[in-house]
């Protein structure tokens, strides 16, 4: 038998400075001159350039360094990724190879001063969560998984569990995992192919135990350097606590209708003639702002 092989293809949605990514790949690839279980890793962010990131997050600098310097041969950055719209972007959508773990840490659009109530605040990020979900099992092969990692708190504010529900996906695992423990290791004998299992265990039974600095303890991450950033860390003095936060794996319900019939559709109600989103069902009272939506479901905003 052949000794283990990298296995995993992984897509990293929604950074800011890129150490979620960085993190990841310490973890669980090594260096140059150690063989790990990620296979390609492609990292990608809302913002346009390496400049943009650069000036929102300049500890960024250093981490996309390292990133080129140590993983270059593993890992591929990409900017201008909306989550919301992964299966349209060229890149990803043309792919021969698909993703087995898409990942997405602690989304968050900011705090809009045009949201006056706490239910605006949840509505937009439920929003944000069920689009991505949406465009994200897009990108899936048939034994793949949507991850996202959220605080206690907006698990319940989002109404999470519903989005999962609605958008035809099931937790892989028997609940959400406390993001105390290691990442990738629940998925590791569900995706690895059976040729591999044993020698994955002998070679490689725990992710690579090398600790760096990090930012939260009760995070497992923040072993390998990764730090949770605000959404605009220059306008902002709120720090959210990521210690307390969970794992949601998530894969398509067996013999659930395809995905394509959740597209959003305008929709005319008897009553009071709002149009409505399939996917995230907010109403919207013009067809201009519901284009809008459309367009762009959630983007940040101050």
């Amino acid at each position: 038998m052949d000794g283990f092989r990298p296995q995993l293809t992984l897509l990293t949605v929604g950074e800011g400075d890129f150490s979620a990514s960085l993190a990841i790949l310490r973890a669980y690839h090594g260096s140059r001159s150690e063989e790990g279980i990620i296979k390609h890793l492609v990292a990608t962010t809302l913002l346009s350039s390496k400049e943009d990131v650069v000036e929102t997050y300049p500890s960024s600098k250093e981490i996309l360094e390292e990133l080129e310097s140590n993983f270059g041969h593993v890992v591929t950055i990409l900017y201008a990724v909306d989550a919301t719209k992964l299966d349209e972007h060229p890149e990803l959508s043309t792919r021969s190879t698909r993703f087995d773990v898409i990942l997405f840490h602690h989304p968050h659009l900011g705090y809009n001063n045009n949201s006056s109530t706490s239910d605006d605040h949840s509505m937009r990020h439920s929003s944000l969560l069920a689009h991505y979900f949406h465009s994200a099992q897009k990108l899936l092969p048939k034994r793949g998984y949507v991850h996202v990692c959220l605080c206690s708190g907006a698990i319940r504010s989002w109404k999470v569990e519903e989005i999962i529900q609605r958008q035809q996906l099931q937790n892989a695992l028997d609940s959400p995992m406390a993001a105390s423990r290691p990442l990738l290791e629940p998925l590791l004998t569900r995706l690895c192919t059976s040729d591999h299992k044993d020698n994955m265990e002998q070679q490689h039974p725990k992710a690579n135990q090398k600790k760096v600095g990090g930012s939260r303890r009760g995070h497992w991450l923040g072993r390998y350097g990764y730090r949770h950033q605000p959404t605009f860390p220059q306008v902002t003095e709120f720090q959210t606590n990521v210690s307390s936060s969970y794992h949601f794996f998530l894969r398509p319900v067996t013999g659930s209708k395809d995905v394509l019939c959740l597209e959003s559709n305008a929709e005319d109600k008897e009553d009071n003639k709002v149009h409505a989103c399939g996917i995230c069902l907010q109403e919207f009272s013009t067809e201009r702002a519901f284009r809008e939506h459309q367009e762009t479901p959630a983007l940040p905003s101050l």
